[in-house]
């Protein structure tokens, strides 16, 4: 059954846009994974490690960042169940702070794969409404 083809010249061209459209996808996700590692770091950074509120309890301004987002940091740390947190910040249950938790997908391997214990993944498109006085809290 003959099947018709564009000429070689258009099956070259299309190859080509083809091949540039491949790259850009590679480029753009190589991207995407530098940015997602960029931004763990930062989270690591600032809410594990606390290197703001550390750099400002030695007196140094917190590296990579303007003033006014160092201005939101305390400089120093109060005790918690936890251990030493930045002074002024509270523990609190994710459910105290926000008006509904909603279900995300199922992870992969359906339910085999849930713990009853340990920490729950929750994606922040799952979570709804910050309740508005949670900052009191």
């Amino acid at each position: 059954m003959p099947l018709p083809l564009p000429p070689l010249e258009a099956q070259t061209r299309i190859i080509s846009i083809i091949g540039a459209l491949d790259d850009r996808i590679i480029l753009l996700r190589e991207t995407n994974a530098t940015l997602e590692a960029i931004a763990q770091a930062l989270f690591k950074s600032w809410f594990i490690d606390f290197e703001p509120v550390k750099a400002k309890a030695e007196g140094r301004e917190p590296e990579g960042m303007d003033a006014d987002t160092a201005a939101l940091f305390p400089s120093e740390f109060g005790d918690s169940e936890l251990g030493p947190i930045p002074k002024g910040w509270g523990i609190n249950p994710l459910k105290s702070l926000t008006v509904k938790i909603g279900s995300g997908a199922t992870p992969r391997g359906g339910k085999e794969v849930y713990l009853d214990d340990g920490v729950a993944l929750i994606r922040s498109q799952n979570v709804y409404r910050v309740v508005p006085d949670a900052k009191s809290l």
